[in-house]
């Protein structure tokens, strides 16, 4: 009887420490990856929503496609061309050693990043290289 109960036990714990894992809380800070299905240079609807985020040092930001076409996360360093639109605003000080680069997010994809230094880190989707942001991390 008592190796029943035991084995009861264990199935518990595990189906607990299971779930707990899976069902983790989503980060606080998230960022949406929006779309109009198109993408082109002039269309306002394919961005990052909100266009700034400010968060503090330590926090983890979540990115979400939110839209039909696949986007990327990739920091702005002095390694990027500006004239390729690809980085405008060179990201300095702490921020310029960070990379941020996700793998390209189709839609719902998800990318996790966690921030542990203060500074203001730009980014830019890889494929839509007009597509530009800011993480402000205090």
């Amino acid at each position: 009887m008592w190796i029943v109960a035991a084995v009861i036990i264990i199935i518990i714990v595990i189906a607990g420490v299971y779930f707990a894992f899976y069902y983790a809380a989503a980060p606080a800070y998230a960022v949406s990856i929006l779309d109009d299905n198109a993408c082109a240079p002039s269309a306002a609807a394919c961005k990052y929503d909100p266009a700034s985020i400010t968060v503090p040092a330590t926090q983890t930001v979540r990115w979400t496609n939110k839209g039909n076409t696949p986007h990327t996360i990739h920091s702005c360093t002095s390694a990027n061309n500006p004239t390729t639109q690809a980085c405008p605003t060179m990201n300095t000080g702490a921020a310029a050693s960070v990379n941020i680069a996700s793998s390209t997010l189709n839609n719902a994809g998800t990318f996790d990043f966690k921030f542990n230094s203060p500074g203001t880190y730009n980014y830019y989707c890889d494929i839509h290289r007009w597509m530009t942001a800011t993480v402000v991390v205090t």
